[in-house]
Formats: structure tokens, sequence, C-alpha cells
């Protein structure tokens, strides 16, 4: 039986607009969830419940992180300790295919990834790894074979639930200064962010919980 994932609620429109405003890869708007407010793109609304409702199995490896606390690098040593140093096919097989993110599909508005298509007609590639990014993170991954390596950067209380199937979990935590000056230079480089405002603002919305 499906378990009804937290509650969500809009966010007032005219901090909405004002977000809107500055972080151009987001053309809708932006829900708080749970409790405590977790702030996600608008997205959780259509995919929330899949992300909840994943099913883990007991030989899942996890590494759970807030963005720019050392996922990455993690996760590549977590992945090559697990499979013998296995450099050659590390370096054939992206990072994304082996150790996927899980719900990277709700940052991936619609209309960016129409954007993208149409930058890169003519590069195959790219245009394949753009619609694979934009399919929800608990379809694909559910289809991997195990043992699976994946990421996240959900709070616990918004998984399904990992510790009671035995999944190995690793948590990734930074200084949350080093955090929110990386997390800010991402948010300004990435298009699915488009962050366009000053740091100042941006480090108001972090200690606010308003950059997810």
């Amino acid at each position: 039986m499906a378990r009804e994932p937290p509650k969500y609620e809009r966010l007032p429109e005219e901090k909405t607009r004002e977000m809107l405003k500055l972080f151009k890869g987001e053309r809708t708007g932006f829900v708080l969830v749970g409790p405590k407010k977790y702030f996600f793109p608008f997205r959780y609304i259509e995919q929330g419940a899949g992300f909840y409702n994943f099913e883990a199995r007991p030989d899942d490896t996890w590494i759970l992180s807030h963005p720019r606390s050392g996922t990455t690098v993690t996760s590549e040593l977590i992945w090559l300790l697990a499979n013998n140093l296995n450099f050659d096919l590390a370096r054939k097989r992206l990072l994304t295919e082996r150790f996927p993110f899980l719900e990277f599909s709700m940052f991936n508005h619609p209309e960016v990834t129409r954007e993208f298509l149409s930058m890169n007609k003519e590069n195959i590639a790219k245009q394949e790894l753009c619609l694979e990014i934009a399919k929800p993170g608990y379809e694909v991954i559910a289809k991997m074979p195990s043992p699976r390596f994946i990421k996240s950067h959900f709070p616990f209380s918004m998984l399904p639930g990992l510790l009671d199937v035995g999944c190995k979990v690793v948590y990734v935590a930074r200084n949350p200064k080093d955090v929110a000056t990386s997390w800010y230079h991402l948010n300004c480089a990435i298009k699915t962010q488009g962050y366009i405002g000053d740091f100042a603002t941006f480090w108001n919305y972090f200690q606010n919980s308003l950059s997810k």
C-alpha cells in the first residue's frame, strides 16, 4: 500500500514572484514540504509521492547530504571501494550512471528541458542526456540491477525507510558557510537553477531554508 507523502503548501504568492525573478531555472513556483517546511520546486507536487514510496532494497548504498557538501567525491570513493577499485569501468561510465541522483528530475522544469533540447538539436548524445535526466528518478533507478548506489539531498523524513530494510547509508556534512558559498556559485552556473541575484540575497534565503 502506498504511503501518503508529507503534506505541502505553496510558497506565498509575493515570495514566489520575488524568487522567480532571481531563479530563472524555475518557471512555475515553489512548495514548502512537511512540518519543517522544506523548500522545493513545484514538481514536488507531481513527483513527491513517487519518491516517498520508492522501494529501497537491502543491498542499496545511499549517500545523503545537503548539496555542495562533498557528495560527488564521496560517491566516487564509495563506488570504487565497493567495486574492487575498478578504475577502468569508472572511466567508461559516468558517475551519474553509476551513482544516480534520485530527485534530480524535480529540478528540471519542462520548459528548461525543451530549451536544452532546442539548443542541442545537432547533438544526439546531449539530447538523449537531457531527456534521461528529466525522467523521474524513482522510475529510472527502480529498473537498475542490484547492488544499486543512490545519492539524494532529501531530508531523511522524505525518503523511504532506508534503515528499516537494511540499506547502507552514508551521511556527508560540511561547514554550512562553505556549503552556502559553493551552492551559490553552482546556482549561478547551471541553467536548471539560473540564479541571477547577489550572494547577500542568496545567503538570506539559505539561512531561512529557501535555497534548496
